[in-house]
């Protein structure tokens, strides 16, 4: 059985019940996979692509990976941080956070899925939404257009529907 593993953030970590209505994606995405595959959700509340290799959650990742697996790598959110253990900065750090994960994933002869940021629920006064992820999104995007790895722009796909 193959398997599809979810690094991230709290937008795709697993909640608790007594969190409800508050959920990541990746709590539902199993539903929307092939009963053939097995989706193991590593994504942590909090964690920026720094703090998710520093504190060997990546590690488990890779002790795990079997040639096939898919990795869904989607971070953005607490990389900006200012505090030292998750702050990056887009076109260094966090590009080559990235490209680390994604290139371990290849070594591997599992394939490494590239997601962008989605979109924050913040919106201005006159209700239209606000971009609030600065760079990030785009050292993504330039990242996997340089380097060939997969994307799916989550940042643009989940502002057009908040804004719709």
């Amino acid at each position: 059985m193959n398997r599809i593993f979810l690094l991230g953030d709290s937008t795709c970590a697993r909640k608790s019940d007594d969190k409800r209505p508050e959920t990541g994606w990746g709590m539902a995405f199993p539903s929307l996979v092939d009963k053939r595959w097995k989706v193991v959700n590593l994504a942590m509340n909090g964690r920026s692509t720094k703090s998710f290799l520093d504190e060997g959650l990546f590690a488990l990742c890779l002790k795990d990976l079997q040639p096939g697996d898919w990795v869904l790598i989607q971070f953005g959110h607490n990389d900006s941080k200012e505090d030292e253990e998750r702050h990056t900065e887009p076109w260094t750090s966090f590009q080559d956070n990235l490209s680390f994960m994604a290139d371990q994933v290849l070594a591997r002869q599992a394939r490494p899925l590239l997601l962008t940021p989605i979109a924050r629920r913040r919106f201005d006064s006159q209700g239209n939404l606000i971009q609030t992820h600065g760079d990030y999104p785009w050292a993504l995007r330039e990242l996997a257009g340089r380097k060939g790895y997969p994307l799916l722009d989550m940042t643009e796909a989940s502002a057009d529907l908040l804004a719709a």
